[in-house]
């Protein structure tokens, strides 16, 4: 065939074509409060003239993941949209409450049932929770990818949050991570927290199209399970004017706003019995101010004539207690003995625990003679053993004593300085001593006995009495001599009428 001439042709614009029109670009997927979803699509572009209709199919995440069949959107509403139109609510469905998988693409072909492929892209579920073994409350956020690259300079979701029911609002910008986290401030002991994303894409705004994404609303509920700090005892104290122990704290535990008191009988034993010293929680603010106290009632602990322990459990306002034991305070014990052969009162005392362990621990003794109305420190009495000897120069008196305890560690208040109960004796100097002298008689040349004792020169001695007898289960006074009349060195006397 010779060819003399080349003629083109234009086809008419129905003349349609075997080829296909490829399927638009999911963009968006925008989750209604109802759980419908407006997809959004940049069109297809129809360069063969075979452009039939769109299909827009769903399946559920569970339904991906088993395998699933995709379905297609109710009623076949898709068979209206034209290629210019770029979004579709999809109903019937409900993406507040799980995930959702969507693919679309653009049927052409002679009958109009051919396809290329499809591209897909997903709803965002958002998932809240609150995050576990932390010292405060955080809500952990994840989700799921869409299928777009929405990343970019400068590009985040807008992470909105609301606590209770208050309207979701902006509270910070979430990166495309798919997780993230939010410090809630607790102000109640259960709040419940909401959580939604947000973005606007406008990738495709040179061609005068513009999408927004939105997720699921999150919700998680927070519950103040966050203990309280401890609130240790600073001190156990008797008060000598009620006889009552009282109890004494800092008040500053972080988180605490009440605290407990028990006591344990048995302090040393290995099955003690915790009993509550309070009928309810005491204001961790007791008094205002600082230090706080709290007095026990003598029906509770009576301290008056032993040892008690006491110790605190912080607590807050959703009733969280502090961890941990509970660390008792023991008090003071304070005994004392008169000894009239030395003219002593032996002041002893049970060592006070609770104070820092790894500092000695002072104390000093103070006297009252009047039954309390005055006191005064005796004298050179502060030490780190638990007796004092207290020499008495007056006697016919009642002698009171309490300790007072003091820590050597340099961090502990000065006003931390606990103090025993209180324990009296009357201190009497005796008519005849209450006990023996050494004696040695020997018979002098003129027949007379010379008696030699070792005196007391400490203990005010009325007289001395001297017996006489043939064995010394049968003596009898033979002569008394009055203390004054015998000078300090006078250690013998002479018995010059005691016969042969």
């Amino acid at each position: 065939m010779n060819i003399s001439a080349v003629d083109v042709y234009t086809a008419d614009p129905d003349l349609a074509t075997d080829d296909l029109v490829g399927p638009p670009t999911p963009r968006c997927t925008f989750v209604n409060s109802d759980g419908s979803v407006k997809l959004s699509w940049v069109p297809a572009v129809d360069t063969v003239n075979n452009f039939a209709k769109y299909n827009i199919q769903y399946r559920t995440y569970a339904s991906t993941l088993a395998g699933g069949p995709w379905l297609n959107i109710p009623g076949d509403a898709d068979d209206l949209l034209d290629i210019s139109d770029f979004t579709f609510p999809i109903t019937g469905i409900n993406a507040q409450i799980e995930q959702y998988d969507f693919r679309i693409t653009s049927l052409a072909g002679c009958n109009g049932d051919s396809a290329m492929f499809y591209n897909e892209i997903s709803s965002i579920f958002l998932s809240a929770s609150p995050k576990q073994n932390v010292p405060q409350a955080i809500s952990e956020l994840s989700w799921n990818p869409a299928g777009p690259d929405y990343s970019g300079l400068g590009n985040f979701f807008d992470l909105y949050g609301a606590k209770n029911l208050d309207t979701l609002a902006v509270i910070g910008a979430s990166q495309f991570v798919q997780n993230d986290e939010d410090i809630v401030q607790l102000d109640a002991c259960r709040l419940p927290v909401r959580y939604r994303l947000n973005y606007t894409d406008d990738l495709f705004q040179a061609v005068g199209l513009t999408c927004e994404v939105q997720s699921n609303v999150a919700a998680a509920v927070h519950l103040d399970t966050i203990p309280p700090e401890p609130e240790d005892l600073t001190m156990l104290s008797f008060n000598r004017t009620t006889n009552e122990l009282v109890a004494w704290w800092v008040g500053n535990a972080l988180g605490a706003d009440s605290v407990s008191f028990f006591t344990r009988d048995g302090f040393n034993s290995g099955l003690p019995i915790v009993r509550s010293l309070t009928d309810g929680a005491v204001d961790i603010n007791r008094g205002g101010g600082s230090p706080h106290s709290y007095a026990f009632e003598l029906a509770r602990i009576d301290a008056t004539d032993s040892v008690r322990v006491a110790g605190a459990l912080a607590k807050d306002k959703c009733d969280n207690v502090t961890r941990g034991s509970i660390v008792y305070h023991k008090s003071m014990d304070v005994d004392v003995e008169w000894k009239i052969c030395d003219s002593t009162n032996i002041v002893s005392w049970t060592e006070y625990v609770g104070l820092n362990p790894d500092f000695a621990v002072e104390y000093e003794v103070f006297y009252s003679t009047d039954g309390g109305a005055n006191w005064g420190p005796t004298l050179n009495s502060v030490t780190t053993d638990s007796t004092y000897d207290h020499l008495i120069t007056q006697g016919g008196l009642t002698y009171s004593y309490y300790v007072r305890a003091t820590s050597l560690d340099p961090n502990t208040p000065t006003w931390a300085t606990p103090e025993s109960n209180v324990a009296s004796t009357l201190s009497i100097y005796e008519d005849t001593p209450l006990y023996y002298y050494l004696t040695n008689a020997t018979v002098l040349p003129s027949n007379d006995v010379e008696v030699e004792y070792y005196r007391d020169i400490i203990t005010p001695v009325k007289g001395y009495t001297v017996f006489r007898g043939e064995n010394p289960d049968e003596m009898l006074p033979k002569a008394y001599f009055d203390a004054k009349d015998l000078g300090v060195e006078d250690e013998n006397i002479l018995l010059d009428d005691f016969g042969g």
